[in-house]
């Protein structure tokens, strides 16, 4: 807030990024809904169920999309932030003792417009997890329809 910034990106340090990331984000930035500034969070990936994506998106389409997310999206490992709403989560952030991308995440959700971007720009790097068993992305490789050949 102190620099005036209108948005900002945040990455978890233990991520992967799409081999095409620069080609794709600036195809994102290209969205109406993104060009707009409509948006209040945008997740550059996320653990969100491949059966919610499926009924949002065009799996034939090999072009990035977005899609609305609803309050079941999980995962704030690379993650847009509008700072107009910056201490709105900062005050849900301190309400609860969960993980960031759950209850303080999903209250923002709820309220806004948040976006998703799909197949994910970023995937997170749970090899070696403190929060989950370390299987090589296994579970969520074939949950959330991450394919680890497409990331770096």
């Amino acid at each position: 807030k102190k620099n005036k910034f209108k948005k900002i990106l945040i990455f978890e340090d233990d991520i992967l990024l799409s081999k095409d990331f620069e080609k794709n984000i600036i195809e994102i930035l290209q969205n109406k809904d993104i060009k707009k500034n409509r948006w209040k969070l945008l997740f550059l990936g996320s653990s969100d169920k491949i059966e919610n994506i499926d009924k949002k998106v065009n799996k034939n389409n090999t072009n990035c999309q977005i899609y609305k997310v609803n309050n079941k999206i999980s995962g704030a490992f690379a993650i847009g932030i509008s700072m107009d709403i910056a201490d709105q989560i900062i005050i849900e952030a301190k309400k609860y003792i969960s993980p960031f991308d759950l209850n303080p995440l999903r209250k923002i959700i709820t309220n806004y417009d948040c976006y998703c971007i799909y197949p994910n720009l970023v995937i997170a790097d749970v090899t070696d997890s403190d929060i989950r068993d370390n299987n090589k992305n296994s579970n969520c490789e074939k949950r959330c329809n991450w394919d680890y050949s497409n990331y770096n």
